[in-house]
């Protein structure tokens, strides 16, 4: 039996290319977006992840899950429960994705601003050579 990962709902047009591109790049995988809570409480009790956020009775019927990714580098208030907590599921979250991105993104910032550029591209749009 393949993994079963599930995208947990709410669904967006977003999450559900998400879906499309790991069911194309893990063919060993199935990939169940879950559009509603009643289909994704037909389909957690064979997941081993799940992407979302996973309300307590949705929790109780997943026997098999072993991973679960929050949607968010941080996680809302409340999306730690004490079930969830005493559940044996690793949780993992989107801390420190970015970190490389936001690094260079200063720097580019830092040497625009060097040069003056903030000067010059308005200057540029009004033609002002």
């Amino acid at each position: 039996m393949p993994s079963e990962l599930v995208m947990l709902p709410p669904q967006t047009d977003t999450t559900r290319e998400w879906g499309s591109r790991l069911a194309a790049a893990c063919p060993e995988m199935k990939i169940i977006v879950a559009e509603n809570h009643t289909h994704a409480a037909e389909v957690i009790a064979h997941a081993d992840a799940a992407f979302g956020t996973i309300p307590p009775d949705l929790l109780r019927e997943a026997r098999r899950l072993r991973w679960l990714q929050a949607p968010q580098a941080a996680p809302p208030a409340g999306y730690y429960y004490p079930e969830l907590i005493a559940h044996p599921v690793e949780i993992t979250n989107f801390r420190e994705i970015y970190n490389d991105h936001i690094g260079a993104h200063v720097m580019a910032f830092v040497l625009a601003f060097s040069r003056g550029l903030q000067h010059y591209i308005p200057q540029q749009m009004r033609r002002d050579w």
